[in-house]
């Protein structure tokens, strides 16, 4: 199996997703698959050298993989919610009713997602 996994295998990619207002991301990874290299490894010797050739040109790198290798977080994701909801005139004590969060957690989402708004 290893060989074929060797052949499918094109360029690997990784790159930082970071969500805005925070010092850190996580990792996702991109890799780029050539099934032809795959049909070429597991029937290469069953099959006549016209197939072959014709296989090489297919499918060389066309499918892609992505995998993330973390996930924005609850608070993340409220961040947005929450500035909304100030921009809109919701008080305190209803954003934390609405949200679950305690009133210093939720200020301290607000003001990341806000300050990192302006930022940008």
């Amino acid at each position: 199996m290893a060989p074929v996994l060797r052949a499918m295998l094109g360029t690997v990619r990784a790159e930082e997703v970071r969500i805005p207002g925070k010092k850190r991301g996580y990792a996702r990874l991109r890799f780029k698959i050539d099934a032809g290299a795959a049909l070429r490894e597991v029937l290469g010797g069953k099959l006549p050298a016209p197939v072959l050739a014709a296989i090489r040109d297919v499918g060389a790198g066309t499918e892609a993989l992505v995998l993330d290798l973390g996930a924005p977080t609850r608070l993340d994701e409220l961040g947005p919610r929450i500035v909304a909801m100030r921009r809109d005139g919701v008080k305190w004590d209803e954003i934390v009713r609405r949200t679950g969060l305690s009133l210093g957690n939720a200020y301290t989402v607000f003001k990341r997602c806000k300050d990192a708004g302006e930022a940008a």
